[in-house]
């Protein structure tokens, strides 16, 4: 049972609910966007960060990043809250996904890796987080999409692998319902 001597939560101050927000956590606080400044470290986060919570009185509130970087306060290298990091990471994947489209054959991780400049194991990561599948996946699917457009176009089976990238005709042959959805002789036909 609510206390009635205890106030509704919508009628306490702005600051005091952007403190309960930053406390919880909460990626889009029922308050507003607002960002946080630790005046100790310097830095401002969003409420979200998962950096550990500041003590209270060494933390200030804005509106928004430019009020914090008047304020003297520099954006937090962890939650990113003007997305500079999540641009670049977005960047690097768009760059491994062209390279994959022009490619005859699957570039391997570490070429995708090494080109983008981070570790194997971080790139998958990345890839994945911004694709939702691995490059291998995707590179599967680039190899489907040929294949399929080249028997739409009429080529003949053989030489439709070959144009898709597959080694040979029984890998898309023990696979052809992954691939195609069907045989490859019937997506040919289908056209």
């Amino acid at each position: 049972m609510p206390d009635a001597l205890a106030p509704a939560h919508d009628d306490a101050p702005l600051e005091e609910r952007r403190w309960q927000a930053l406390l919880a956590r909460e990626a889009a606080p029922a308050c507003g966007p607002f960002l946080y400044a630790v005046t100790t470290m310097g830095v401002f986060c969003r409420p979200g960060c998962p950096s550990r919570p500041p003590l209270r009185r060494n933390t200030r509130f804005f509106a928004d990043a430019d009020a914090a970087r008047a304020a003297g306060f520099r954006a937090c290298k962890r939650c990113d809250p003007e997305g500079e990091r999540a641009a670049l990471h977005r960047d690097a994947v768009a760059a491994a996904i062209r390279l994959i489209e022009e490619s005859e054959a699957m570039p391997s991780l570490a070429a995708l890796a090494d080109r983008a400049g981070y570790a194997r194991h971080h790139f998958l990561r990345l890839f994945r987080d911004v694709t939702g599948v691995t490059p291998r996946s995707y590179a599967e699917g680039v190899r489907a999409r040929r294949l399929q457009a080249a028997l739409t176009d009429g080529a003949r089976v053989a030489d439709a692998v070959a144009e898709a990238g597959f080694g040979s005709e029984s890998r898309v042959y023990e696979d052809s319902a992954r691939h195609l959805g069907m045989r490859p002789g019937a997506a040919a036909r289908a056209r």
